[in-house]
């Protein structure tokens, strides 16, 4: 149970928007996980009073439906936005109750749709290449960070699924992609989101339960904040378990809120922010078993690597 369990029902706001038809004043519950995988992170939201009528009219957009999900304290921020998986629109009516219940995925309709067909016969960064994924996956781009000036300097064919070529790509170069509330995000595995972030701390009262250890890092429980995605960094001032106080980035995200019952917190999974080692250039080769393209790297690397991955190989020309 939760070391710090006040009664936090006032100032709850929970709003739920399907499209242009927006829902506020409704009992809401809801579970988010976000990750910074490219896998699209998932909800499960559950929305009392909802009439047959605007039910049959949201089961007709299926997953063309945009969904959106607003929660905090006094003013609300978005938590997550997708849309709804196949069969993903449950409505049971159990008097007095009439309950719609949505699974929905983060992007899920461009990740599914999304196809590359795209050849560069000249020279091209990684970060144009991935950019014209997202184009092709019809996602805007919240922030596409490169480790070092990464060029194929004698172009690159792209064919496949979207997802999956953006797979092979942050793969190679040490990065995490992921869509956040319908946007891409392609991030260093050793970078965060933003230089400042959130603080949890004792003085605060925002720390439900303590900081725990896990492997690589710590998970920990506070009340809910819509501010914190997965790749921010936040700050740990915990004065009864201050072994843990320190800088961490958030690699997993999870909201969990019932604006009728006692839950209303973010789980958090996080790594220690540790200062990048200093760079070496190197310049190697790269094959890709799946598209059995041959493409040059010149890359600004940590160190060099003989390989960051399976299924991915790293030639030093000079050898």
């Amino acid at each position: 149970m939760p070391i710090n369990e006040p009664s936090r029902l006032w100032g709850r706001r929970v709003l739920v928007q399907f499209d242009d038809l927006l829902f506020d004043g409704l009992r809401v519950s809801f579970e988010v996980t976000k990750t910074l995988k490219g896998e699209p992170n998932k909800a499960t939201i559950s929305v009392y009073g909802i009439d047959p009528e605007t039910y049959q009219i949201l089961q007709a957009k299926g997953r063309d439906l945009v969904v959106q999900l607003f929660a905090g304290h006094e003013i609300p921020g978005l938590i997550f936005q997708g849309n709804p998986v196949k069969n993903g629109l449950e409505y049971k009516i159990n008097p007095p109750e009439r309950v719609l219940t949505i699974e929905a995925k983060d992007g899920y309709k461009a990740y599914q749709r999304g196809r590359l067909k795209k050849s560069y016969t000249g020279e091209v960064t990684l970060a144009q290449v991935v950019e014209e994924a997202a184009a092709q996956l019809g996602l805007p781009v919240d922030m596409v960070e490169i480790p070092g000036d990464i060029r194929f300097t004698q172009g690159i064919h792209l064919r496949g699924p979207a997802h999956r070529v953006l797979d092979r790509l942050a793969q190679s170069v040490g990065s995490d992609w992921s869509i956040q509330n319908g946007k891409l995000q392609f991030l260093p595995k050793s970078k965060v989101r933003r230089n400042s972030g959130p603080l949890y701390s004792t003085d605060l009262n925002n720390i439900v339960e303590h900081p725990t250890r896990k492997e690589k890092g710590i998970e920990m429980v506070t009340i809910l904040d819509p501010s914190l995605a997965p790749g921010d960094r936040f700050e740990v001032r915990d004065a009864e378990v201050p072994f843990f106080n320190g800088v961490y980035k958030a690699s997993a995200v999870r909201h969990n809120g019932d604006t009728h019952d006692v839950a209303f917190y973010t789980e958090i999974d996080a790594a220690e922010v540790v200062d990048p080692k200093p760079v070496a250039k190197f310049q190697g080769t790269i094959f890709t078993d799946q598209y059995e393209d041959l493409v040059r790297l010149a890359k600004e690397s940590q160190e060099y690597q003989r390989s960051q991955a399976h299924s991915i190989l790293w030639q030093d020309p000079k050898k």
